[in-house]
């Protein structure tokens, strides 16, 4: 159970991840520029773009290839690589590292996996440019069209200073504390927090209705707030004058909800690929599904509790199944530990996986497709399984 106050060392313990099922989650936003308008607090804001007007950041309705640019062509920028952390289709958190273009970081590069939200960006060292992080076509390395973008980092910045955040499928939120800091001329400023679930309602909570520039405002929260999963959480300020910088720091914690799992019916690659027939892949992600003993013959059904994955599939409009690269997946003498590619996993007491194709074809049917290769994993006999395109 959460504590109801934060006069102890939970949250100590939970930034250091030493509380199962807990973690820690600050945000830091900033705007640099709050003109008399009400803004979200993030570097995306007029000043990335340069024409003084404020960006709002536009929520997507399906999950997407992004792209991540510099606004300079400069050989620092041309060496640092981004991580970006957000959520699939499913709510799901996933991750990536995606190294800018080498011979011009104003060119954009395309993300492996597809993106509902981005939560967090993080380069590797400091760039001369602007970096972006978004769906659409890029001018000079600058985005087209501001509801387009998901994260900026700012020039000389490590990471993409952003209040705003959404929480993944299958964890709760609880938001502690709000911290918010101004400087720029004597002005009346209100900020508030909103918090919108997966079915569009929004709950709106008064940090300050009034408090002044330069200066500082906080609440926090001896009764957190509980935010339901898959639910978006932005911080917006209103300013009465203009160029206003505002910084803000958001701390929440997760909490693990546990789901019991259900049992799905797998197909084989062969009578997955008749039923195929006339019908297109709309989406197509690999598993790996943990088993509690090694099968004498490879199952029709499973459980559906995911050790690894998921690892994204071709997407065209065709009937074959190929990891987008080869996935080299590493595992330890202590059963599984954590593998290429981002791919976070937790083994438990699994002896084995099986692994799966989860389809979703041009019907909106979902088939569960046993992989033609490496389909049943024992953990205690391999150090690494590698899926290439088939």
């Amino acid at each position: 159970m959460l504590p109801k106050s934060n006069a102890n060392d939970f949250f100590m313990e939970a930034v250091k991840g030493n509380i199962y099922g807990i973690t820690a989650v600050k945000l830091q936003g900033r705007n640099p520029d709050n003109d008399i308008a009400t803004e979200d607090v993030w570097i995306g804001s007029s000043i990335a773009f340069g024409d003084g007007t404020p960006t709002a950041r536009t929520l997507r309705a399906s999950a997407a290839q992004v792209y991540v640019s510099s606004s300079a062509n400069h050989a620092t920028d041309r060496s640092r690589s981004v991580t970006i952390t957000g959520l699939d289709g499913n709510y799901d958190e996933i991750s990536e590292t995606i190294h800018l273009n080498a011979s011009n970081s104003q060119t954009r590069v395309a993300s492996t996996k597809t993106y509902l939200r981005i939560n967090t960006a993080v380069l590797d060292g400091a760039c001369t440019g602007t970096v972006f992080v978004g769906t659409g076509a890029v001018t000079s390395g600058v985005p087209d069209e501001k509801a387009k973008v998901d994260a900026v980092i700012a020039i000389g910045s490590l990471f993409a200073e952003q209040a705003f955040y959404t929480i993944p499928r299958n964890k709760k939120g609880y938001i502690y504390n709000v911290a918010i800091n101004t400087t720029g001329a004597a002005t009346a400023l209100s900020a508030e927090l909103t918090v919108t679930t997966s079915g569009s309602v929004s709950t709106v909570y008064k940090i300050s209705n009034q408090f002044t520039s330069p200066g500082s405002v906080g609440r926090s929260f001896p009764v957190p707030i509980e935010v339901d999963a898959e639910s978006d959480i932005v911080l917006t300020v209103t300013s009465d004058s203009a160029n206003i910088v505002v910084t803000a720091d958001i701390d929440i914690v997760l909490e693990n909800i546990i789901v019991e799992a259900s049992t799905v019916d797998l197909m084989n690659f062969g009578a997955w690929q008749s039923y195929m027939s006339g019908k297109t892949i709309s989406s197509a992600y690999l598993y790996l599904i943990g088993l509690s003993a090694i099968p004498v013959t490879v199952p029709t059904e499973v459980v559906w509790n995911v050790v690894a994955g998921p690892i994204t599939g071709q997407t065209s409009t065709n009937t074959a199944l190929n990891p987008v690269y080869d996935t080299d997946i590493a595992f330890s003498a202590s059963k599984f530990a954590g593998g290429a590619h981002d791919i976070v996993a937790s083994i438990g007491d699994y002896e084995g996986a099986v692994a799966v194709w989860k389809v979703t074809d041009s019907t909106t049917a979902v088939k569960y497709v046993l992989a033609p290769v490496n389909t049943i994993i024992n953990f205690t006999r391999v150090s690494n399984v590698k899926f290439n395109a088939l």
